[in-house]
């Protein structure tokens, strides 16, 4: 689950 909430931060900030 952890990794899941990684990779969706990861996702913003690549937006960002």
């Amino acid at each position: 689950m952890a990794q899941q909430s990684s990779r969706l931060h990861r996702l913003l900030t690549l937006l960002d």
